[in-house]
């Protein structure tokens, strides 16, 4: 009889065979007396041996043929399935690791920036001291130059210091828990709006607001952004005689609510829009708009460690628009979104 074994190799290694059983060819005769000699040999039963011959498959050689390319073909399936899979699985080890080396290297990228912001706070706490001391011993005493040199250094100063305190709370964001609960952006926009009412008192604005659906999120972290954003509209608007600040929600994105915060300020060229999100990237001068760089960083990572996406869209002298999404899972829709138009003039 003859057996069908096909070898399945790993790469080249042979792990193993296909066995797919034993058969006579149909135009072969059996050789009876083999056999015969076989169960005596073995001590089986003749009869049923030979009776178990009798059912062995015969079959035409055009069909062991075809049969044996189709195993052929299944067996060098498995092999590269199986190289597949060995290439995949070290392809995955390889990214693990790569991973656990990027955990480990932003940790101590985050430790490094809080140290040295740290460490920056007391030296500064100094200077500033001694410069206050400074301008109100000697300040009237001094010609215009020298007033000016000493403005210039305690605004240099101060700037400093936001900028440390903005460092120090974008290391924060790395390692603060985040709490989520059930809260209402609404009141947050409330609240913001209030606070940065000195920004907007004197000016004609118009505050187109949505009536937003609760959210589950980390309550300070997402006020963080929406008074981030708030304040962005309002200080790119400054120059308008008439400001517009909408804030809204768009369908959702890949099972995502969207929300946005959209303006007719300054806007921004789109070719440069990856650094918007970038510490310490700012797209106009701080003789034109001031601030830090680190603000919009700060709302990306909340948003992207709440599982969501932030970004913008904006034309030079035609307004900007940011958006953050938040995972529909944690969204609660409001009854209405029916908008709500309100002006301020002063």
């Amino acid at each position: 009889m003859w057996d069908v074994a096909t070898p399945i190799m790993l790469g080249e290694r042979h792990i193993g065979n296909l066995f797919s059983g034993q058969f006579l060819f149909e135009d072969e005769t059996a050789d009876k007396p083999f056999f015969i000699a076989q169960a005596r040999k073995y001590g089986f039963d003749e009869a049923e041996y030979l009776a178990a011959l009798d059912r062995v498959p015969r079959v035409r050689r055009a069909s062991v043929t075809a049969t044996m390319e189709l195993y052929s073909s299944f067996a060098g399936v498995l092999s590269r399935l199986g190289f597949g899979s060995v290439k995949l699985a070290r392809a995955m080890a390889e990214t693990t690791r790569a991973n656990a080396e990027l955990v480990h290297s932003s940790k101590e990228l985050e430790g490094f920036a809080y140290s040295v912001s740290h460490d920056l706070r007391a030296p500064l706490r100094h200077l500033d001291g001694f410069l206050t001391l400074l301008s109100k011993r000697s300040y009237e005493t001094l010609d215009a130059r020298g007033k000016h040199y000493i403005d210039c250094t305690m605004e240099a100063s101060q700037r400093m210091g936001r900028l440390i305190d903005e460092l120090l709370q974008f290391s924060r964001l790395g390692r603060s828990e985040i709490r989520k609960s059930r809260i209402d952006p609404n009141a947050i926009i409330r609240e913001v709006r209030k606070e940065l009412e000195p920004e907007s008192r004197g000016r004609q604005i118009a505050w187109r607001i949505e009536d937003l659906p609760t959210v589950k999120a980390d309550q300070t972290m997402l006020r963080q952004v929406l008074e981030n954003l708030i304040a962005n509209a309002l200080k790119f608007t400054r120059k308008r005689d008439a400001a517009e600040i909408s804030i809204g929600t768009k369908p959702e994105q890949d099972g995502k609510l969207v929300f946005f915060v959209g303006d007719n300020g300054a806007g921004f060229d789109m070719r440069y829009n990856a650094k918007l999100f970038q510490v310490f990237q700012r797209l106009h001068g701080e003789d034109e708009f001031e601030g830090t760089g680190i603000g919009l960083a700060n709302v990306r990572r909340i948003i992207e460690r709440h599982g969501g996406q932030a970004w913008a869209e904006g034309e030079v002298d035609k307004g900007a628009t940011f958006y953050f999404s938040l995972p529909q899972e944690d969204i609660r829709n409001g009854e209405s979104n029916e908008l709500i138009e309100t002006s301020v003039a002063g």
